[in-house]
């Protein structure tokens, strides 16, 4: 079966050839035809300028790959830098604007007026968007965080808007421009609100859902088993699978990614309920078709052009 990791990213200095060889070693590992590599402009409070060129020389140097470029925000339009961008061989867009931290960095959220031109032009051109809005409701309450997600700076207090804010904006959004080919990554965290996810589904027919951990995801997928078996039978055909790995595939963050890999391979194929690495997980034990379309074809038509 073939399959693709479409939801990967550069690690902040991590060198091109360093990126490509752990990226190609993962490929091996897992059974990947190739990986797409989502660029991020702006990390942990301060921007990143070379990252896209990082990113398209990392494509460069394996197969069946594709490198989506992010804008930066220095107050020049996004739509310009988008036309750039897809001249230059890029495969799509990444978004960060709609998660919280970088809105509080940025003060520039998915509805600000530079990105709604932006947002219609895409429409009209069919540029693949991926897009990252919110993060997890739990992300509000310090006390059940991981770790890892404080360390990150991913803790909102009241200066930062509540999570029904972000799921509000991005339904306007989406409702305003029905036709983009856009994908919300990270299943928009509405994992535990699959009727909320499925009118967004239905209401825009171009709408992909990329189903990359946060690992929390499938903690509510499991949850709510017979809902999440119904959603992904209906729409097997729109879902795109992604790791979220990052470059400096070594150590903990090889392990990481390891486990991340066998829980979305336990949900998709596996039997019953398993517990790996301390996280139970269910199964919906897809079919065949049905994971050929969420491991690549619905990837590889996201990005095909005309």
């Amino acid at each position: 079966m073939k399959k693709i990791d479409f939801h990967v990213h550069l690690t902040d200095g991590c060198k091109v050839e360093e990126s490509a060889k752990n990226f190609t070693k993962m490929c091996e590992r897992h059974g990947y035809d190739g990986v797409a590599i989502m660029a991020i402009s702006h990390h942990y409070g301060r921007f990143i300028n070379d990252i896209n060129e990082r990113c398209m020389a990392v494509k460069k140097l394996m197969k069946n790959s594709y490198v989506f470029a992010c804008p930066v925000h220095d107050g020049s339009e996004y739509t310009e830098q988008a036309k750039r961008f897809m001249s230059e061989g890029f495969d799509g867009i990444k978004l960060l604007n709609g998660k919280p931290s970088e809105f509080r960095d940025l003060k520039c959220g998915i509805d600000d007026p530079i990105l709604d031109r932006f947002f219609a032009y895409a429409e009209r051109e069919g540029i693949p968007i991926m897009l990252h809005n919110n993060d997890p409701e739990l992300h509000w309450d310090i006390t059940k965080m991981t770790p890892r997600a404080i360390e990150r700076g991913w803790h909102y207090d009241s200066t930062i808007p509540s999570h029904e804010y972000f799921d509000g904006v991005l339904d306007k959004m989406l409702l305003r421009y029905p036709a983009l080919n856009i994908a919300i990554a990270h299943m928009g965290f509405h994992a535990n609100e699959l009727e909320h996810l499925t009118m967004l589904m239905e209401s825009c027919p171009n709408l992909k859902v990329d189903i990359t951990p946060a690992l929390i995801i499938y903690s509510h997928l499991t949850n709510n088993l017979s809902e999440a078996q119904k959603f992904f039978n209906k729409y097997s055909h729109r879902l795109i699978y992604g790791t979220d790995a990052e470059s400096n595939l070594t150590g903990a963050a090889l392990d990481y990614n390891n486990k991340k890999v066998s829980i979305i391979r336990q949900f998709l194929e596996g039997e019953g309920e398993k517990e790996i690495d301390g996280q139970l997980t269910g199964s919906i034990k897809l079919t065949d078709a049905q994971l050929q379309d969420i491991y690549y074809n619905n990837a590889i038509n996201f990005v095909k052009k005309g």
